[in-house]
């Protein structure tokens, strides 16, 4: 049994699917430079929390993919699936880079001395867990674009 899915939610979806990957792509632009003045002033905005972010996406993936063929075809529940793990990845790139910050703000005597060594692996993390999260979420995406519910209405 298809859902029913108005023409007014239908269209808020699409323009929804439409707006959000720029946006993203600006949000973590800004976010990666942001942590250059961030860490200078040890208050960082993007720490365990953003693990605990990233995890909950990769639940709701996983979730997702879980449901019935009727709902979701097959290979939309396989994209979804992959999407899971990506997020999953991501979560865990952005655990290591909050815990590159912490070495680095509680760096003393002979840390302080790997504190550029530090901030560098902090940076490479974050911007490939940051990387993997917008390709994750684009596919996503995608899959909702693509949806039965999505093309039945117009």
């Amino acid at each position: 049994m298809q859902p029913h899915l108005d023409k007014t939610r239908s269209l808020i979806r699409r323009v929804t699917c439409f707006i959000l990957p720029p946006f993203l792509i600006i949000t973590a632009a800004i976010l990666l430079v942001t942590q250059f003045t961030e860490l200078a002033s040890q208050n960082e905005i993007l720490s365990l929390t953003s693990f605990l972010v990233l995890l909950s996406f990769s639940a709701l993936a996983f979730n997702w993919c879980r449901v019935s063929t009727i709902s979701c075809t097959e290979a939309d529940l396989d994209a979804v699936y992959e999407v899971g793990v990506d997020l999953f990845l991501s979560s865990m790139m952005a655990l290591i880079a909050a815990f590159f910050v912490w070495l680095q703000v509680g760096a003393s005597g002979v840390f302080a001395l790997l504190t550029p060594i530090f901030f560098t692996m902090h940076w490479i993390f974050l911007l490939l867990a940051l990387l993997l999260f917008l390709v994750a979420i684009f596919h996503l995406l995608e899959v909702v674009k693509r949806g039965k519910v999505m093309k039945s209405r117009g």
